[in-house]
């Protein structure tokens, strides 16, 4: 086993390594947060279309109970309105269901470059405590070391 050298601070040899999933999971991080605000706006969006749905739909109604007569110009025109935004409520489901998909494959790659950091972390606590241990016993071999000498050199200077 080659010689151990004692040294007074602990350096990690994957320390860039862990600095570089750092900061691979801070930028990951951002990622997600983006994700999360488009699916918010797009979910805003798809409110605000369904809110104009429904007051396309009480306009018809009043003008079905406003009891004056009917015109069947405004009538076809309200009729495709409705059928407009529909199409729009459509598109913008998809829209949402896509950017939640995103948003689900992002989190899971945060989740992802998070492990890879906790596992160097736990490596990186495990070999410091080794080398704790190691720089203990080092010390406590070479405070042996220095008693047994002076044990020898006082032996001898009471013998001689």
């Amino acid at each position: 086993m080659p010689r151990v050298k004692k040294s007074k601070r602990f350096r990690y040899n994957l320390a860039s390594t862990l600095k570089v999933r750092e900061i691979r999971e801070t930028l990951q991080k951002e990622v997600v947060t983006k994700a999360r605000l488009k699916l918010r706006e797009e979910q805003e969006k798809l409110e605000t279309i369904r809110v104009k749905l429904t007051e396309e739909h009480d306009k018809i109604l009043e003008m079905y109970s406003a009891g004056k007569p009917l015109d069947m110009g405004e009538i076809f025109l309200r009729k495709h309105r409705l059928e407009l935004l529909k199409v729009e409520e459509d598109e913008q489901i998809k829209a949402v269901e896509q950017a939640e998909e995103n948003k689900n494959k992002e989190e899971k790659k945060l989740l992802k470059a998070m492990q890879d950091r906790k596992i160097l972390e736990k490596d990186r606590e495990k070999k410091n405590k080794l080398w704790r241990k190691l720089m203990d016993k080092e010390e406590t071999k070479f405070l042996d070391e220095i008693s047994t000498s002076r044990f020898f050199r006082s032996d001898r200077k009471g013998v001689g």
